[in-house]
């Protein structure tokens, strides 16, 4: 698996929503730079971040043409 956009990407579509901690492992980055690239596909508006506690859940935006 590539650690890319498109490969995180794939990997939210896959399983529907997925913990940074899940990123990290599956694609081998530490916890900074698993936060930095979530953070900007969800900037970018490629990610939409659920809060959960103390941290997030990410999963692909919903789309407005349902």
């Amino acid at each position: 698996i590539v650690a890319d956009d498109d490969g995180i990407l794939a990997f939210v579509a896959k399983y529907g929503r997925v913990a940074p901690r899940e990123v990290s492992e599956v694609f081998g980055l530490d916890g900074s730079d698993t936060e930095r690239t979530l953070s900007r596909l969800v900037d970018a508006g490629s990610l939409a971040a659920q809060p959960v506690g103390n941290g997030a859940f990410y999963r692909l935006p919903e789309s407005d043409h349902a």
